[in-house]
C-alpha cells in the first residue's frame, strides 16, 4: 500500500505532456554513412528542441517513453535502420549539419545527459502505409534541465543509401514534469 501511495502522490503532483519536434530533411538524396547526423540543413542547422519541457526553468523531467516516426519510408532505405537521439539539457552544443558525422565533444559531457536508441521495423505495417513508427517505453531517464526545454540531435547508426528527399521526421516524448 505504500508503493501505491507512492504512485498516486507522484502523479497528482507532477504533470504528464508529450513533447514534440519535427523536421524537414534537407531536398537531396545524398546517402547517410554510419554515424551521420540527420537534420534541417547541410549547413547551419540547429539542435532540435522540445520546449516547454519542465514546468520551470532549472527543474526536472523523467522521460518516460519515445516515438520516432517518419514519412515517405517506403524509398527512404530506413526500414530496419537503426537511430540515436543524443539529449541535452541546455542549448549550448553546436549542432551538426546534415550528413556530417556525428562528434562526441568531451566539452559537452556536462550538457549531455544520455540518448535514446531506435530501431524501425524491417517492413511496414500494410501495403498502403506511408509511414512507419517505432516506440521505447519504460526509459525513466531523470534529468534537471538548464532552461525548460530538451534539446537533441538526431543520428543514423547504420548507412542509408537512399534517403527521401524532403522527408519529415517526427520525435515525440512523453515526460513526468517534477518540482
Amino acid at each position: 500500500e505504500v508503493g501505491i501511495n507512492n504512485t498516486i502522490s507522484l502523479l497528482s503532483n507532477d504533470a504528464v505532456k508529450t513533447l514534440e519536434v519535427e523536421l524537414t530533411r534537407p531536398s537531396d538524396t545524398n546517402a547517410y554513412a554510419a554515424n551521420d547526423c540527420i537534420n534541417t540543413a547541410t549547413s547551419g542547422s540547429s539542435l532540435l528542441q522540445f520546449t516547454n519541457a519542465a514546468k520551470a526553468t532549472g527543474t526536472g523531467v523523467i522521460i518516460a517513453s519515445a516515438r520516432f516516426q517518419t514519412n515517405s519510408i517506403l524509398s527512404s532505405g530506413f526500414l530496419g535502420k537503426r537511430f540515436r537521439l543524443h539529449l541535452y539539457r541546455d542549448s549550448g552544443v553546436t549542432a551538426i549539419n546534415d550528413n556530417a558525422a556525428f562528434e562526441m565533444l568531451y566539452a559537452n559531457s556536462s550538457k549531455r545527459f544520455g540518448y535514446i536508441d531506435f530501431t524501425f521495423p524491417s517492413a511496414t505495417e500494410g501495403g498502403a502505409s506511408d509511414s512507419v513508427a517505432v516506440q521505447i517505453d519504460g526509459i525513466n531517464k531523470v534529468v534537471q534541465l538548464v532552461g525548460t526545454s530538451i534539446y537533441a540531435q538526431l543520428q543514423v547508426l547504420d548507412a542509408v543509401s537512399t534517403p527521401v528527399s524532403g522527408a519529415k521526421i517526427k520525435m515525440h516524448l512523453h515526460v513526468i514534469q517534477t518540482n
